[in-house]
């Protein structure tokens, strides 16, 4: 035959498929035998890695940066609690009870926070003043030394009504920012009125006479997690890893926990986010998703398969064969890679989808010779002849196509590409080896043979042959008028377009971009001082690229020597204040005249523009006449009373807050703490963006600003940018390889330099006819359907290498062959089934791979079918 003077492959696999012939039952054994055992090892050694990290390459720069903020902070991100009620205290109590709830099982949950708790600063509150404020409190404490000795009687109303007047002859220094020292005089003054005044009421009440405002300090209490004024909270937690956990993933976990809360929370909606919670979905809704299309691809293919060929048993036998190709599969996944991730874990659909194909070629070519031959081993050996070497050479080139993928940098991509090609070429194998062993089990005795005709495809197809030129123009305008939706085909960087819709955690992450200022995502600056982590604070917040920023820094004051003179001065003289202010007698017998006397010296000496405080002097005076000496020494001794308890407890909480220890980080809540300050007491910043960080433009500009102000800034936005980037140009880098790979493959089959073109028709034409029509129907090209580029190489070749085959196997003018027809059409259509049960995944990366995928069997089909027969039909050569 001809095809035995051009394929250095004929001689070859005829020996080997008359050696499988003479002994199909130990073939059949040691076949199905490795299979269940590589099922078995899979099943206890391979791994599944749902985190997108497990898709980067370790060595690349942007990913060192993320590496090197794991050694110092830890590998875990923070799951997203999110409540939502209808007021703070229902969201509050709820997270409160859920942080209880998480703490209750460390092994499980960790490091469960739900607010910035600084209760363990409060005795450093004096550091949290101002420096005037802490001035201000040092004068306080210095005017009230004579009380520290015991003389408290000096606090008596007269008693300050006597120094006011002693300031009007010679005005002393009060702490004051935005008022002169004379006003501030003026206010002391009336608040000692103002207090007098209220203690000699008929109900009398007590007003202190210092300012309400006076010393705060704020360091202690804590603030929760909520926005939107308190009506959506959130709560960040730690997941333990997987390995190990007895009960099932603690994603799992956790979600039932909360199941269990929310009943105890009716008034609240409580749901689940976070990067570590999308991961988990994503690879949940992948493997669910792949399973289910690779059980509906199956069943299809069995049934296409069938009716393609008239009949079910060669079409099992052909399925039986790629299941053990599958069943060798994972333990080669499981021995070379060891673990799937989430784009490699569609490795079982695309396998089913393309090895399928060498089964049919095989079992379609069968057919037609067991009605020529007498016994099936020899029509077998000549099914192997004829088509073997096209499926050997369709097969490598495919494998190829995949394998060239290892030469790209994303990880994900190389694993994808090394587990589909070695996938591949081991159903080539198994097609080869166990099929022919199958079918002539199936058929050695039976000599007299009546087959199921094959569909007529070939006849049907011969019309391009006919009329080639007439095709080849109407050809040539319809690739014309496609290729004009080239411009309009566009790639899809949003990673949130690839998750399943409905998933709960999607909606929850989207209603935290919608409706807060917060995100799972944001960008990371590792500094190693505060200082610096202040300077890079400022600088991003001046980017129009940022919307804010988080750190712990800022929640402790920058302290000063003469800060910490003040507060241990302080500290020093309240270590021994009682517990309650003494009884104070009255220190002047005639304290009502007493009384009288200051309030008339103090209305003789007020400035002018008093006139409010010398109304309040005169209201005074008039009170004071009015009530009997004795009930105005009894309420005047209460007031006393009462002055000295309200200064008591202002010292006391004066020295309360007296720690002379400067707050440190260490003060704060380690569940806070972990967050923010890593192994080596490097400080984490958290930069959040003011756009849209899954729109690759608003990402882009807010990786490239960040940049400038810290060259090794990491986190899942630059993560994210740089890997996208990164996958699609491994994916066109891996097309390129594969053409070139793929060409040489042919070259070696063909011997040919001009065959070896004629068979790349079909993938060149499939190429601009799916790109077109994806363009013009607006379905974009994304991280998940950009394997089509290696996929379509492979797929496309494969077609043109069976017609070139046939062709060169025909010895007059071309026209397509039945069975090679036969077989194109049903391992297109078996492949299309494969891949577009994809199209009924949740997932919608995997939807849009199955949708890409379909369209670009379906234009190399026609391109094989009706483009390069045409072309080769118009091909002269002499007769063979």
């Amino acid at each position: 035959m001809a095809s035995e003077r051009d394929s250095i492959l004929v001689r070859p696999l005829g020996g080997i498929t008359a050696i499988v012939v003479r002994h199909p039952l130990r073939v059949i054994g040691v076949s199905l035998l490795f299979a269940i055992a590589s099922l078995g090892w899979a099943a206890v050694r391979l791994e599944f890695k749902s985190r997108r990290l497990d898709l980067l390459n370790p060595a690349s720069e942007f990913n060192q940066r993320w590496l090197d903020y794991l050694d110092e902070f830890g590998d875990t991100d923070d799951a997203i609690v999110v409540v939502r009620g209808l007021n703070r205290h229902d969201v509050a109590a709820a997270m409160d009870q859920i942080v209880a709830e998480l703490d209750s099982t460390p092994d499980l949950f960790r490091d469960a926070l739900c607010r910035v708790d600084r209760r363990r600063l409060e005795d450093k509150g004096l550091y949290f003043l101002t420096l005037d404020e802490l001035r201000a409190a040092d004068q306080f404490v210095s005017r009230m030394e004579p009380i520290l000795f015991g003389r408290w009687e000096t606090i008596s109303g007269p008693r300050q009504l006597r120094r006011f007047n002693q300031a009007l002859r010679q005005p002393i220094r009060l702490p004051t920012e935005d008022s002169d020292e004379a006003a501030e005089l003026i206010r002391f003054g009336q608040r000692i009125v103002d207090s007098l005044e209220a203690a000699l009421r008929d109900k009398p009440r007590f007003l202190t006479t210092w300012p309400k405002e006076a010393f705060p300090t704020n360091a202690g209490g804590s603030d929760y997690l909520v926005t939107n004024e308190g009506e959506l909270g959130f709560v960040l937690v730690k997941l333990a890893a997987d390995s190990g956990v007895a009960g099932g993933h603690p994603v799992d976990l956790l979600r039932k926990r909360l199941r269990r809360l929310s009943q105890d929370h009716p008034r609240v909606r409580i749901g689940l986010t976070g990067l570590p919670i999308l991961e988990h979905d994503e690879m949940q809704a992948s493997q669910r998703d792949t399973l289910q299309a690779s059980v509906l691809s199956l069943v299809g293919v069995a049934i296409l398969f069938s009716i393609g060929f008239g009949a079910v048993r060669y079409p099992m036998l052909a399925i039986i064969a790629l299941a053990n190709g599958l069943a060798w599969c994972m333990a080669f996944i499981t021995m070379t890679v060891g673990h799937l991730n989430i784009l490699s874990v569609a490795f079982g659909a695309i396998l089913i989808g393309l090895g399928i194909d060498f089964g049919i070629h095989y079992v379609a070519r069968y057919m037609q010779l067991r009605e020529q031959c007498g016994a099936s081993a020899e029509a077998i050996v000549q099914t192997a002849r004829s088509v073997g070497p096209g499926i050997v050479t369709g097969g490598v080139t495919t494998a190829i196509a995949f394998l060239t993928a290892s030469a790209s940098e994303f990880t994900g991509v190389v694993e994808l590409g090394w587990i589909a090609g070695g996938g591949v070429l081991l159903c080539v194998v198994s097609a080869l080896i166990l099929l022919p062993a199958l079918l002539h089990f199936r058929d050695r005795d039976r000599r007299a043979m009546t087959a199921a005709p094959l569909l007529p495809l070939g006849r049907w197809a011969r019309s391009a042959t006919l009329a080639p030129r007439r095709v080849l123009l109407c050809g040539a305008a319809v690739i014309a008028l496609l290729a004009t939706g080239l411009p309009k085909l566009a790639y899809d960087h949003n990673l949130l377009h690839l998750q399943p819709k409905n998933l709960p955690a999607v909606q929850w992450e989207r209603v935290l971009l919608e409706e807060t200022d917060r995100s799972v995502w944001f960008a990371l600056s590792i500094n190693d001082t505060a200082e610096e982590l202040k300077a890079r604070k400022a600088a991003f917040a001046s980017l129009p690229t940022v919307d804010r920023t988080e750190e712990i820094v800022s929640l402790l004051p920058t302290v000063t020597d003469e800060q910490q003179q003040l507060v241990r001065k302080m500290h020093l003289r309240l270590t021994d204040l009682p517990e309650n202010a003494p009884v104070i007698p009255l220190a002047d017998p005639n304290v009502e005249i007493v009384l009288l006397e200051e309030l008339n010296s103090a209305l003789q000496r007020l400035p002018p523009g008093s006139q409010s405080l010398a109304q309040s002097i005169n209201s005074l005076r008039a009170r004071v006449n009015e009530l009997p000496a004795r009930i105005v020494r009894q309420r005047l001794f209460e007031h006393q009373q009462q002055l000295a308890t309200d200064v008591l407890k202002r010292l006391r909480d004066i020295g309360r807050h007296s720690n002379p220890q400067p707050p440190q980080i260490t003060d704060l809540s380690p569940k806070l703490v972990s967050r923010y300050v890593g192994r080596r007491k490097k400080h984490l910043l958290k930069i959040y963006a003011a756009g849209d960080v899954w729109n690759i433009h608003s990402l882009q500009a807010f990786v490239k600003d960040l940049e400038q102000v810290d060259p090794r800034i990491t986190g899942h936005p630059v993560q994210t940018f740089y890997a996208s980037s990164q996958m699609q140009q491994s994916y066109i880098h891996a097309a390129c390889y594969a053409i070139i790979a793929v060409a040489f493959i042919l070259m070696l089959d063909f011997r040919s330099f001009s065959r070896t073109l004629l068979a790349m028709i079909p993938m060149g034409v499939g190429l601009v006819g799916l790109f077109g029509v994806l363009g013009w129907l607006s379905i974009p090209l994304n991280a998940a359907n950009m394997i089509v580029l290696p996929l379509i190489v492979g797929i496309g070749i494969d077609d043109g290498v069976h017609v070139v085959h046939d062709w060169i196997r025909q010895p007059g003018r071309y026209q397509l062959g039945n069975s090679t027809a036969t077989a194109i059409v049903i391992t297109s259509a078996t492949t299309m089934i494969g891949f577009g049960s994809l199209m009924l995944a949740q997932h919608q990366g995997l939807r849009s791979l199955g949708q890409v995928l379909t369209l670009g069997v379906a234009t190399c089909m026609l391109a094989s079918l009706l483009l390069l027969p045409a072309v080769l039909s118009l091909i002269p050569r002499s007769r063979r």
